[in-house]
């Protein structure tokens, strides 16, 4: 039961942290991938680490930017 508590808070923390750092991107003027601010946060929600991982490659990795 706790550590179902516990992981259900971890993906919240996760998703408010993607939308926040999404909020920051778009300042900079770096463009959303793949999905809008809301479905990201609600598939880190569902997901947890792994749409975590995927959000990082789309946007942080060297694989995606052309500002490194």
């Amino acid at each position: 039961m706790i550590f179902a508590v516990a992981m259900i808070l971890l993906h919240i923390f996760l998703a408010v942290c993607i939308t926040d750092d999404m909020s920051r991107l778009k300042d900079k003027g770096h463009p959303i991938i793949v999905l809008t601010p809301l479905l990201w946060a609600f598939t880190v929600f569902l997901l947890g680490l792994v749409a975590v991982a995927f959000y990082w490659l789309c946007h942080y990795s060297r694989f995606t930017r052309k500002d490194t």
